[in-house]
């Protein structure tokens, strides 16, 4: 898999220092690495089976999307996962992706 991920940082000219520029860059590394993770996931989340099977043997349907916070060390993402139910025993997972 591959995924690219672009920022801005911004540097004003008046307080231009070493220590600005090093702030500056670590935050748009963190803004890149958010955008990253977040590709990542969708990415997995399309890769996993369309037809999901609960442990029980019976088939998970979708009940929508739940949030999630994920701590990283780019900083904490919040993402929407999907919920899933079993047709058969009626339990549930939130989906890998």
């Amino acid at each position: 898999m591959r995924v690219e991920a672009s920022c801005t940082i911004t540097v004003s000219i008046d307080d231009i220092s070493v220590n600005s520029i090093e702030q500056a860059v670590l935050e748009g590394a963190r803004e890149a690495g958010k955008k990253l993770f977040l590709a990542f996931l969708e990415l997995i989340e399309k890769a996993l089976p369309k037809e999901r099977i609960c442990d029980c043997g019976g088939h998970l349907e979708s009940r929508g999307r739940v949030s999630r916070e994920l701590m990283t060390v780019a900083g904490d993402i919040l993402f929407r996962r999907q919920k899933l139910r079993c047709l058969q025993c009626g339990g549930g997972e939130i989906s890998s992706g």
